[in-house]
């Protein structure tokens, strides 16, 4: 497998994200709090928002949008397209299912099944990132690998989108 990257790692675990084989990268992340907050936005920045529309209307600068906080984001078909007919992608965060337990867990590997089936059907990118606040959060490149081919992919697709998100953006 080639080198590997995550797009969203904190500086506290930079590190030890590299010391097991990714290249790393920390965007400056932007919470948006209406959907008029677009403008605070610059490229390669991550997005997140509880707004939908706010999401929609930063996809246009070539981010990482996180969906994660937008109720019912496996199902915003939306959000899905506004993000296919731009330069940005997706980010799903692994912390998320790290930090979440029983039913909580289960709930949010079906969301992310539900999403990647509705992002491989508008032809959006994305890609699972760590935000890793701490080594505790870091995983090793092929765990990774096969925690994303739960949400659907085959080994080769998730692969190669490890691989590709060294070249985003």
């Amino acid at each position: 497998m080639k080198k590997c990257t995550d797009l969203h790692v904190g500086p506290g675990a930079k590190a030890f994200a590299e010391s097991l084989g990714w290249q790393v990268r920390g965007p400056a992340t932007v919470f948006l709090d209406t959907d008029q907050d677009g403008g605070r936005v610059k490229k390669g920045d991550a997005v997140a928002s509880i707004n939908s529309m706010g999401l929609r209307k930063a996809a246009k600068k070539q981010v990482l949008v996180d969906p994660t906080h937008v109720v019912r984001f496996e199902k915003d078909e939306g959000l899905v397209r506004a993000v296919a007919e731009t330069p940005s992608a997706f980010e799903l965060p692994l912390r998320l299912l790290l930090h979440a337990s029983g039913r909580r867990r289960a709930r949010l590997v079906e969301a992310y099944k539900a999403f990647w089936a509705l992002c491989q059907k508008r032809k959006a990118k994305w890609f699972i990132t760590s935000q890793a606040e701490n080594a505790w959060d870091v995983k090793h490149p092929r765990e990774v690998l096969a925690i994303i081919q739960q949400f659907g992919p085959s080994k080769l697709q998730a692969q190669q989108m490890l691989e590709e998100a060294g070249t985003w953006p």
